[in-house]
């Protein structure tokens, strides 16, 4: 399938297949989708952002048209993190500006402290450096079961066949989906629609998995590590808000670095929401001495 922007590439970083999509000229700018999303995401923005970098929409491990492995690999943020190491190193960058959304934000926030010299500015919207009080709408029983297999093979079964799509798109929308336009609300479906057909056991499974594990999602150690500029938004209506707290007062407290943003009546999701603003926001970020 064609890429929606861009030009369709793929890399072999510690032998996955990786996929990722390239747009504009400049600076690297890498940019992470949330969990389960794809390089799609960021169909909002990315037109926005090339006219100012080298744009690369990444598929992580278990997403999209990279790899989902059964096995060997944990879908934690580090080992996310490093894998986007390995494909600045098969492509021959040595630094990159990032920005990525939840578990994207996660995987970046990460990324600068692990490889701090191969970081230039980092934008996350909602990334977590620790979940402390689990997230909404997932108990732990829940996220073991969908990485099961017969049960987790019958789920997202169902998942890809698309009879919950509408239910998703409310859930993830949030207090947005009953302000949407028409025209936001049809091309936010259509949006989600693109992405459950990529769903699978092992690989969004495995994402959940990772996400309600204590000890993969408590990146404070990297975190203490980051040295360059940090920017984080946060929805002021975001479902994710009590969640996303102690992460905020980590970086208030260790990161000098690091400035928050609070969009008021932004939602999780607001690349999506407000695209305009969360342009204008990362170019501002990225464009600063």
């Amino acid at each position: 399938m064609k890429a929606q922007f861009g030009t369709d590439h793929y890399a072999t970083v510690k032998g996955y297949r990786i996929h990722y999509v390239e747009t504009g000229e400049g600076h690297p700018l890498l940019l992470i989708p949330p969990s389960f999303a794809t390089y799609r995401n960021w169909q909002r923005v990315a037109p926005g952002l090339a006219q100012h970098f080298r744009v690369l929409a990444v598929d992580y491990v278990g997403t999209g048209e990279s790899d989902k492995p059964a096995r060997g690999f944990g879908y934690s943020p580090q080992e996310q993190s490093d894998v986007i190491a390995g494909l600045l190193d098969v492509l021959g960058i040595e630094q990159t500006h990032l920005m990525g959304v939840s578990y994207g934000g996660t995987i970046v926030l990460d990324f600068a402290g692990r490889h701090p010299q191969r970081t230039g500015k980092v934008l996350a919207i909602e990334g977590f450096i620790s979940v402390e009080k689990g997230l909404p709408g997932w108990s732990r029983l829940q996220s073991w079961l969908v990485s099961t297999p017969i049960v987790g093979d019958l789920f997202f079964a169902v998942v890809r066949s698309g009879v919950w799509n509408i239910k998703f798109a409310r859930g993830i929308a949030g207090p947005w989906w009953d302000e949407m336009t028409e025209e936001e609300r049809k091309a936010w479906l259509s949006y989600v629609a693109s992405e459950v057909r990529c769903a699978s056991r092992h690989g969004w499974g495995g994402i959940k998995r990772s996400l309600f594990s204590a000890t993969d999602v408590d990146l404070r150690a990297d975190a203490r590590r980051i040295r360059a500029p940090v920017l984080l938004l946060t929805g002021g209506r975001s479902a994710y808000r009590e969640h996303i707290k102690p992460t905020l007062d980590f970086l208030r407290a260790e990161v000098p670095s690091a400035r928050i943003v609070e969009i008021p009546d932004g939602i999780h999701d607001m690349e999506w929401q407000k695209p305009q603003e969360v342009l204008q926001l990362a170019l501002d970020f990225f464009g600063e001495a």
